[in-house]
């Protein structure tokens, strides 16, 4: 005990900031939780979130410490734009307090906002560095039609954050050329995202002759499940089929109603915003993962599955096809409405490649080294 108490004192402290984590948010705060559960053998990590209902406000899990912080979070699965402010507002004095009191090395914001937000402020008050990852939406290109009225007030307030951070990380190529579009001048690194292999891997699946979909995600426009249901109406399918949806957002009411529409009540469930675990079983059991996304800054769902040993069929878009061609699980489709029948026969047929995904202890290796540089050679 005395040993371990030793090397916690001879850590070097890294205070995370996210405005999600795991289990209220998406695939940002499960990147976070990863990164930090993978270095907590090597760093003193503690990650700053927003509180939600029922949720520990100071916990310790996977070897570091979170805590939520109340910033009027009222969704477990979408963010308000106010809320993301009340985040900065509500997260500036303890943290600034935890930052005087224990003195991290270097803080990792995920988001450039509004987590780069108290990051920049910090850095300028204290002088400690601050690396920024890139998940999309704090990209203003990623989805202007969510997002461009908004960057359209505050992005010139953005460039200060972008600049003076140590490092700035997108989470997939696409995302980094896409960032430095926007942000001319500004040098981005891409280091994709892995794959919580110890939680989601292959199991021998039951043989029967129905076909089972599943869609994880949000239900909003940049996920664009409408098309996925247009398109099981259009298509002529041997088998009989089910479609589970694990999720929730603003198109549900919309989804739900093209469910009765097509007279789809019998073969579509719904189970909500669920955790980890409940897709991870999902997952293992399900004989396709659908992903009709019009855009998404890395995947993370496509993975977890395919390490399922679920093929994917997925939209024609850069970070999904990438994934596609590296593993040779799934299928990618440009046209969902009248492709969709032979893209099913032809993801049916791809052979496992659970193997080819990369684990986050790969990708952490990546992060490690930054941590190392700006922790032991500051800027």
């Amino acid at each position: 005990m005395v040993n371990d108490c030793e090397n916690m004192k001879r850590k070097n402290k890294v205070f995370v900031i996210n405005y999600e984590h795991p289990p209220i948010g998406g695939g940002g705060g499960r990147v976070a939780a990863n990164i930090a559960k993978c270095l907590s053998d090597n760093y003193d990590i503690t990650i700053f979130t927003a509180h939600y209902k029922g949720l520990s406000k100071d916990e310790h899990e996977d070897g570091y410490r979170v805590r939520r912080i109340f910033a009027l979070r009222t969704r477990p699965d979408r963010c308000a734009v106010w809320q993301m402010f009340m985040f900065i507002i509500c997260g500036f004095s303890p943290i600034l307090f935890a930052v005087l009191k224990e003195k991290p090395s270097l803080i990792h914001c995920h988001f450039a906002v509004p987590s780069g937000v108290l990051g920049y402020v910090f850095n300028k008050l204290l002088g400690i560095p601050y690396i920024i990852t890139l998940h999309g939406g704090d990209v203003p290109s990623f989805i202007p039609q969510q997002t461009g009225k908004y960057f359209k007030l505050f992005k010139i307030f953005t460039f200060p954050i972008w600049k003076n951070a140590a490092k700035i990380i997108a989470v997939s190529e696409w995302l980094k050329e896409m960032a430095q579009y926007d942000y001319p001048g500004v040098k981005v690194d891409a280091i994709p995202n892995g794959c919580d292999t110890s939680t989601f891997f292959r199991v021998n699946k039951k043989q029967d002759d129905s076909l089972k979909f599943l869609f994880v995600g949000r239900l909003s426009v940049q996920k664009d499940p409408v098309v996925m249901l247009e398109a099981l109406n259009k298509c002529k399918l041997d088998n009989k089929w089910v479609l589970h949806i694990v999720g929730d957002g603003p198109l549900l009411p919309m989804v739900k109603q093209k469910v009765v529409d097509f007279g789809f009540q019998d073969k579509v469930i719904f189970h909500g915003w669920r955790d980890q675990l409940f897709v991870r079983n999902m997952m293992q059991n399900a004989s396709l993962l659908l992903m009709p996304s019009i855009v998404e800054s890395s995947g993370l769902v496509a993975l977890e599955s395919i390490s399922c040993g679920t093929p994917v069929i997925c939209s024609d878009i850069p970070p999904l096809k990438s994934i596609i061609h590296d593993t040779k699980c799934g299928v990618v489709l440009g046209d969902w409405r009248n492709g969709f029948s032979d893209a099913v026969k032809k993801a049916l047929s791809c052979e496992d490649c659970s193997n080819k995904v990369l684990d986050w202890i790969t990708i952490a290796d990546r992060y490690e080294k930054i941590y190392s540089e700006y922790i032991f050679h500051p800027i």
